[in-house]
């Protein structure tokens, strides 16, 4: 009796080789996955910073036309509500300019927020600015 070769099976290295290709494609999908989540929650800092900007420049607007001058911060730490906080996420510049273009009636004020993730603080701030008029 003469034993033949069957062409039914799978062998074990065609097995061991699927296994392969499946593993990186899974590695593949869950490096896309990693990089969509990082993205997503920078974007979500991003959006926090603008608001935090827009919130800072608002509440200026309100204040007393000769107190703007006293509203100048650099590198000031805050958390989520705009509340000054050495462990917050954020980091606010304020740059208000007197006398803008020559004129003592007009201030501009310039509010720039960055955000802070995985402790590298982001490379561009959100930025806003206004001039304020004194009306008088």
């Amino acid at each position: 009796m003469i034993f033949m070769k069957s062409d039914k099976g799978v062998t074990l290295v065609e097995i061991m080789a699927a296994i392969l290709l499946f593993l990186l494609g899974i590695a593949a999908l869950l490096g896309i996955i990693m990089q969509s989540v990082q993205s997503a929650k920078k974007a979500g800092l991003a959006y926090k910073a603008h608001n935090l900007a827009k919130s800072r420049l608002e509440t200026l607007s309100s204040v007393s036309f000769s107190d703007l001058s006293s509203a100048n911060e650099t590198s000031s730490a805050i958390n989520e509500q705009g509340v000054t906080d050495q462990d917050g996420s954020f980091v606010r510049n304020t740059t208000v300019t007197t006398s803008y273009t020559g004129d003592g009636a007009l201030t501009h004020v310039k509010v720039s927020v960055n955000y802070l993730y995985k402790g590298q603080q982001s490379p561009s701030p959100m930025e806003v600015s206004t001039v304020i008029y004194s009306g008088g």
